[in-house]
């Protein structure tokens, strides 16, 4: 038993009738600020007020949608006119074997909890997404991937079990190997057949808190794609920036970053594991605070100045391509909170994302003619990100043999009917070259691509 760090207790599964969580109405964002919604919300911090909070829905009336930490880019967490449940209070570790790597953990514990406890036990996430701040409740919700997708897929092939309390007030274990339907359509189900009240992940074991690093720069999109192809199988993590306002022959250059853990034997071994080693610096050059960035930035949030602060970061990142350098697991993994409230730049208007999932045989052509549009409506994407994905065996699977181009678009009132139509014409080279989309990213999709995404199961209504 001293392999094992009880934390906490499992919350009682008894319902008492009495038990009553008050709501109000609140307006609510998604995490880009574009989309919002005001609702009915409900902040239970007990699974006897979680029950009642459901109870109270269906009496009412109210069709019913889950909320950890709202860090989807659009509108997955909001419910518009409707109930949404935060279950952001379900914030308990409730164990970590030592020995076997395995996390237990409640439903709105966030990223960041969990790393701060288990990297002095020489343990990482084993998958992450651009940020520590989501729940891990909502990650297998939505299925999150990572920089490393090809190598080990979506969070949800690292979960051990999860306890999910389904609409009719039943809570059911879920697994691989127990109700093993019901656990493939939960993870990447959005929440749609129930609340996952806890889980159970695999953890990745580390000798380091260090990454071992190196960039490559690529000259045109084709290159990126054959650069990130290449290199899948010999490194744990590999990302594609792009420059979007390149064009000609140059249309789509970027640099290319990978990232491999350190083995056993390094130097580097054993060090880097203290929390401190891991938190990121609020200082740039010793200088200047991290959080004055935004404010520094804004000047330049137009399309001149970020064709200009993408050509400085391709030509900086240039000049140490081919070297080997090393960075800790939070400052390669945790790009997006390296500067804090990054996004309040792009206010009043907000923030919105399309992520393209296409397959590798189309992935030149379509990732092309993306970009070429941006172009033809003058609308530009601020930041591309290009990843390798695998197939993955979830009922609800966004993933596919292929690349998916990440794009990050400012709204304004100048660009904002053109931005519609732009996402428009994403989705018609989605529904063209039999690509997906990825609902923690989406908000602007056509229903029927939508339906074609949720074609391979049944989707239950809301509660």
């Amino acid at each position: 038993m001293d392999s094992v760090i009880f934390v906490q207790a499992i919350r009682t599964t008894v319902i008492p009738s009495s038990a009553v969580c008050k709501s109000r109405k609140e307006a609510l964002y998604g995490w880009g600020m574009y989309n919002f919604c005001v609702a009915e919300v409900y902040r239970p911090d007990t699974v006897e007020q979680l029950c009642g909070a459901i109870d109270e829905c269906k009496r009412r009336g109210l069709s019913v949608w889950f909320r950890g930490s709202g860090c989807s880019y659009g509108d997955v967490a909001l419910n518009q006119g409707g109930a949404v449940i935060d279950v952001s209070q379900f914030n308990k570790i409730i164990s970590v074997d030592k020995v076997g790597g395995v996390a237990h953990v409640e439903c709105g514990v966030t990223i960041e909890q969990l790393w701060k406890m288990v990297v002095p036990l020489g343990y990482w996430l084993p998958v992450v997404p651009g940020t520590m701040y989501p729940t891990l409740g909502g990650c297998v919700a939505m299925n999150i991937h990572g920089k490393n997708n090809w190598r080990v897929g979506p969070i949800g092939e690292h979960i051990e079990e999860l306890r999910l309390l389904t609409p009719s007030g039943e809570f059911v274990t879920c697994s691989r190997s127990a109700n093993t339907d019901l656990f493939l359509k939960t993870v990447g189900g959005a929440g749609l057949l129930g609340c996952i009240v806890d889980l159970k992940m695999r953890l990745k074991k580390i000798h380091s808190g260090f990454l071992e690093m190196r960039s490559l720069s690529c000259g045109n999109l084709k290159e990126c794609l054959e650069t990130i192809d290449s290199l899948k199988e010999s490194h744990h993590y590999v990302v594609g920036w792009l420059d979007c306002y390149a064009r000609g022959d140059r249309l789509g250059r970027g640099i290319v970053h990978t990232a491999n853990y350190l083995e056993e034997g390094h130097p580097l071994a054993g060090r880097g594991l203290r929390i401190e080693d891991q938190e990121l610096p609020r200082w740039i050059f010793g200088i200047v605070p991290r959080k004055l960035i935004p404010k520094l930035v804004r000047p330049f949030a137009s399309n001149l100045g970020m064709c200009l602060i993408n050509r400085a970061k391709f030509f900086i990142d240039s000049y140490v391509v081919g070297k080997s350098y090393y960075q800790s697991h939070t400052g390669f993994n945790f790009l997006l909170d390296s500067v804090p409230n990054w996004k309040t730049v792009f206010l009043p208007g907000g923030l919105l994302q399309y992520q393209l999932f296409i397959p590798k045989k189309h992935a030149e052509e379509a990732f092309t003619r993306a970009i070429e549009l941006q172009r033809e409506l003058e609308v530009f994407s601020y930041l591309g990100v290009l990843k390798r994905h695998r197939e993955d065996g979830f009922a609800r699977s966004y993933s596919l043999n292929g690349f998916s181009l990440a794009l990050d678009f400012a709204v304004n009132k100048r660009t904002a009917t053109r931005l519609g139509t732009l996402c428009r014409r994403f989705d018609e080279l989605i529904e063209s070259y039999k690509g997906k989309v990825y609902l923690a990213k989406d908000s602007f999709g056509r229903i029927q691509v939508l339906r074609a995404r949720l074609a391979q199961a049944a989707t239950p209504a809301k509660t």
